[in-house]
Parts: C-alpha cells; structure tokens; sequence
C-alpha cells in the first residue's frame, strides 16, 4: 500500500522522537500522539499535527512531487520546566536534521520557524503548559 506523502513524514517525525533517548527519558513514557492526545494520556506529552503549507500545495504542482509542510510540534506538562526541557529536546532532534522517509520521498529541508507557548487549564482545574514550535519539512520524489 503505497503512503502519501503527509503519512510518510508522520511516520519518520514519530519514529525520530520514539527512539530519541533524550525525549523518552524526559517523558518516563512513549505519551507522543499525532494530532491530538489521548483521553487517558499521562500529565507530560507530545503532540504532533502536520498541516500542508499554502503557498505550496496546488493541484497543478502535484506532479512536480515536491511538498512544503508545516508541523506544529508541542510538549505539554502539568510542569513549565517539563515542557521547555521537552521542546529544546524536540529542536534539537529536528531543527536543521534530516529524516529518512519511506516511499522514495527525501528531505530537502527541516526547520523549526515560530515558537509555540500557551497555558490553560485541564478538566481537574490544573494548570498546563504547551511549550513548542512550528516546523518547516521540504520533501520531494524523482518524477
């Protein structure tokens, strides 16, 4: 089954995060979700959500099998300093790296761009912390 291009990034951003030490020691779990958490996740996650850039994604250029995507990459801790370890560790495991993708898809170029930062409060009346970035990933495909 062949994967689109949206997928296979998921797929290589989830495995680089899943078998960096770094991260996975700061979590004391594997708590790392694409798009949303799940309602039983523990107080300290990641969160992952791919969007595709609009200055790039047209119909016409499809052929071209080159993608401009935009990830929103967050940690999410019921601890502030938790959450700021967790996004240096996420930009140090992205900002300026390569993936290896499935699919013969290369990246051409990854980026952290803008800082993500917010707190809210959980359903128990906590307060959490979101601590993050926006990352650009450039992908393309022989023709």
């Amino acid at each position: 089954m062949t994967m689109g291009p949206v997928e296979v990034v998921n797929r290589a951003v989830y495995s680089r995060m899943r078998n960096d030490t770094d991260i996975i020691a700061e979590l004391a779990s594997y708590a790392i979700y694409n798009t949303s958490a799940s309602q039983f996740h523990p107080d300290d996650y990641i969160v992952f959500t791919a969007g595709i850039d609009d200055d790039d994604f047209d119909v016409s250029t499809q052929a071209a099998r080159n993608r401009d995507l935009l990830y929103e990459m967050v940690a999410v801790s019921t601890d502030k300093t938790k959450a700021v370890r967790l996004s240096d560790l996420l930009d140090t495991a992205f900002h300026f790296q390569f993936l290896t993708l499935a699919e013969s898809w290369s990246n051409i170029w990854i980026s952290r761009e803008r800082s993500i930062q917010f707190t809210n409060y959980d359903e128990h009346g906590r307060l959490i912390y979101t601590e993050g970035f926006t990352l650009r990933i450039r992908i393309e495909k022989p023709n």
